[in-house]
């Protein structure tokens, strides 16, 4: 590979790095500013469903159920598995919830809120880093 071709490598990642930590600056925004507007009480994990993403790899995902502010039953399956640690049935949690409309829910977690976010930019800084130094090196 000659030295402009690894020059625009590094270029090309340092773009992408850009970009992506921009969308997730501004996803976490919007994500902030939605749960600030959304109400957290208790929920009870009543039941735990299994899904095998892989052949003997299962992931243990919740079933919580709470009670919204007019008194009604609410239940949601967390979309936030486990693995290997299956949740308990029983266990209390909190829930945050959409006021205006409680099926919006979540087990209020800082996986189920920010770890897909938190993800992604750690992938941006690392195309962030390689692509620095790629340039660094090819100067």
């Amino acid at each position: 590979m000659d030295k402009s071709s690894f020059t625009l490598v590094g270029i090309i990642l340092v773009v992408i790095a850009l970009v992506t930590l921009a969308a997730v600056w501004r996803q976490a925004v919007k994500v902030r500013r939605k749960y600030a507007a959304w109400d957290v009480t208790s929920g009870k994990v009543i039941d735990v469903r299994v899904t095998s993403i892989t052949p003997g790899n299962p992931y243990y995902f919740p079933v919580v159920e709470f009670f919204s502010p007019a008194g009604q039953k609410m239940t949601f399956e967390s979309d936030v598995g486990s693995y290997p640690q299956k949740p308990r049935v029983g266990k209390l949690v909190d829930v945050i919830f959409n006021p205006e409309d409680p099926r919006q829910a979540s087990i209020k977690s800082w996986s189920a809120m920010w770890f897909t976010l938190s993800a992604i930019a750690g992938m941006g800084c690392l195309a962030l880093v390689l692509g620095v130094v790629i340039l660094s090196l090819s100067l």
